[in-house]
């Protein structure tokens, strides 16, 4: 699990946004681009968006240029404000440590040596998942969004979308016990719930207890092949899914730029139950753990699978964080 975690390509860009904090939490924040189209979703002050998302990252954290490009293309887009909180404690993994797994070299022999650092690293990286684990992380996660909804009052919907180990936190959020953990901030009765969530490639899951207790619309994005979310777990998921709300399941082949029916799930497509909740779950052909913020930029499978799926996630946060 740990190598298809901290595994991939980091990515070339200069991020657009700044560093604030909420919370005390050290935040990577990306404004939306004001458009015609976008300027019912911020408040009169036009200090910031009612509609915002919050990003959990992967271990490697708010820092890494990958994902701060990220939210400025959701922020570019103009309907939401984005959010990336270090959610770390300052504790991610560096990518200049790392530079042998979040690869920038190819080659035989930089991949010999990179495979043998990463074995070397192992120890290292078992510790940080155990230092980082639901317990440790989850009153992190409420923190930052008890902070957000107490500080920027005038925020009235929040999104949450996760990556690999920030998938799990992004589901929990968007989960019936987040609901249960108000507390009162000046004079506010607040949840660090969400309404909305999209998980890439979650890692950690723990199933069936995770994806019972979603109770708001939910996107998936998976990759075909993934060691960390097997097939079984997909299986699984989207069982207990069908029986919460309305599933669409979806398989994207970027060799012809197509949606089409995945053939696993026997159907292709929608169920429906008597709840009306959403779930949409795409599985991108040719792609492998971590695609979505992590992949290789030289390759045009994996970069038309990462803007699909980053442009139907905002079509479904559109419709959902309305």
């Amino acid at each position: 699990m740990a190598q298809c975690c901290a595994e991939g390509f980091e990515h070339s860009g200069t991020p657009v946004g700044k560093v604030i904090k909420i919370g005390n939490i050290p935040t990577y924040y990306s404004r939306a681009k004001i458009t015609s189209t976008s300027s019912t979703s911020v408040t009169s002050d036009d200090s910031y968006s009612s509609r915002v998302l919050v990003i959990a990252t992967d271990v490697f954290g708010y820092e890494l240029v990958n994902v701060r490009l990220v939210a400025d293309r959701y922020a570019a887009l103009g309907t939401f404000d984005v959010y990336i909180p270090d959610l770390h404690n300052g504790d991610s993994l560096k990518a200049e440590t790392y530079d042998s797994i979040l690869l920038k070299q190819t080659g035989f022999w930089n991949s010999l040596v990179g495979n043998l650092k990463f074995t070397a690293s192992i120890p290292s990286l078992i510790s940080w998942f155990s230092k980082h684990n639901e317990k440790v992380s989850t009153p992190i996660v409420d923190n930052f969004l008890y902070a957000l909804k107490s500080e920027r009052p005038l925020i009235t919907k929040v999104g949450a979308i996760g990556y690999c180990w920030g998938g799990k936190f992004a589901i929990l959020a968007g989960g019936k016990l987040a609901k249960q953990r108000s507390t009162t901030i000046n004079n506010q009765t607040l949840t660090p719930s969400v309404d909305c969530v999209i998980a890439c490639h979650p890692s950690l899951l723990t199933l069936p207890a995770d994806i019972e207790n979603i109770t708001v619309p939910t996107f998936f994005g998976l990759a075909e092949t993934d060691h960390v979310f097997s097939k079984q777990d997909v299986a699984r998921t989207q069982s207990i899914l069908r029986k919460k709300g309305n599933l669409t399941v979806l398989a994207y082949d970027n060799t012809t730029s197509i949606l089409e029916n995945n053939t696993n799930s026997n159907t292709a497509s929608a169920s429906s139950s008597s709840s009306s909740l959403e779930f949409v779950m795409i599985e991108y052909k040719g792609t492998t753990h971590g695609f979505a913020v992590r992949g290789n930029e030289n390759d045009t499978k994996v970069v038309n699978s990462r803007n699909h799926v980053l442009e139907k996630s905002h079509e479904f946060l559109v419709k959902h964080l309305a």
